[in-house]
């Protein structure tokens, strides 16, 4: 796998309550979308510029009209109860605005209109075809089924084929969120629809993938680590 850079996310805040719901909630989703990211909180204005700033909009009328030059290029997130207010109390570009208590679908809508600020640490795959090299990051991984001494990349494009075996694939995956389930079959557990009498389901695309014995147990518990943390991220 080639190599990333590390992205930094600073929460400023004084909010304790609020830096701690969002710091974890930033590293779960971090997790989930195969990013590196190293995610810091400060009570004040980081003197180097960090990839993305999180800013309490909340508190945010003691800061400067014009934003310091300390900040380079960093993208802007302002962390409000609503972006009229944040517009008040931030004059300066933001990229996006975020509740305090934000929903999956809110932080990835926020996320996604700074992917600027942080797509060097996106985790790429890069591994062999048949006749090039196939290149894709590894967020879009949904699951793979192995076929013989290659590999079927479910991707949320569609399906490529690589000329490795899985168990080498799995080598190079982080885990979590990626779980061998089975001889044949890897999963993302974020693209996981339900798991039910020793048959687990996509959520995607509804394909049926049976579980070994032995994994039904330890598939089961990643699933509930993955999915409580989820929701204590959400619920904090």
């Amino acid at each position: 796998m080639p190599e990333e850079d590390t992205v930094q996310l600073l929460l400023c805040t004084r909010n304790e309550e609020l830096a701690g719901r969002l710091r974890r909630l930033l590293e779960h989703w971090a997790q989930e979308n195969c990013v590196r990211a190293a995610v810091t909180v400060s009570p004040a204005l980081p003197c180097a510029a960090p990839d993305l700033l999180f800013l309490d909009g909340d508190t945010a009328e003691a800061l400067p009209p014009e934003r310091p030059a300390a900040l380079g290029r960093a993208g802007v997130v302002v962390v409000s109860r609503g972006a009229g207010r944040a517009i008040a109390a931030c004059r300066w570009h933001a990229s996006a605005y975020l509740p305090p208590r934000p929903t999956r679908r809110e932080l990835q809508r926020a996320m996604d209109g700074c992917f600027a600020a942080w797509r060097g640490g996106l985790q790429w795959l890069d591994l062999p075809a048949q006749r090039d090299r196939v290149r894709l990051p590894l967020c879009q991984l949904r699951y793979a089924e192995a076929c013989r001494r290659e590999v079927s990349l479910f991707c949320t494009g569609g399906c490529i084929q690589a000329s490795i075996p899985l168990k080498k694939l799995e080598e190079q995956l982080p885990s979590p969120p990626f779980f061998r389930c089975q001889k044949g079959f890897l999963v993302h557990l974020a693209a996981v629809g339900s798991l039910g009498g020793g048959v687990l389901t996509m959520a995607e695309d509804g394909r049926q993938i049976t579980v070994s014995r032995q994994q039904i147990g330890p598939l089961r518990e990643a699933l509930a680590r993955w999915r409580e943390e989820e929701e204590l991220c959400i619920s904090r």
